[in-house]
């Protein structure tokens, strides 16, 4: 049987996976995945002419037995699609 912890890292994975077709011309999109400290986010990295991009898209993080949205940057609603 799959712990509860689990099934959010595999939940969470899934979502940001989605994100990666958000890339564009000037820059892409990265997914810095941690399970170790249970950390994972999507970010927008590239440059637009000289202007550097980085940007965060999306961050969850798990803390004890919730996941918890620390940022969305997107027109998403992730906690809908967590649900």
């Amino acid at each position: 049987m799959v712990s509860q912890i689990d099934f959010y890292k595999r939940c969470i994975k899934k979502l940001l996976s989605s994100s990666e077709p958000l890339k564009s011309p000037w820059s892409n999109v990265e997914l810095l995945l941690d399970d170790e400290r249970m950390s994972y986010m999507a970010v927008r990295v590239g440059w637009l002419k000289h202007k550097r991009i980085h940007l965060c898209l999306v961050h969850i993080d798990i803390l004890g037995d919730k996941m918890v949205i620390q940022c969305n940057n997107t027109e998403n609603l992730v906690v809908t699609e967590l649900v």
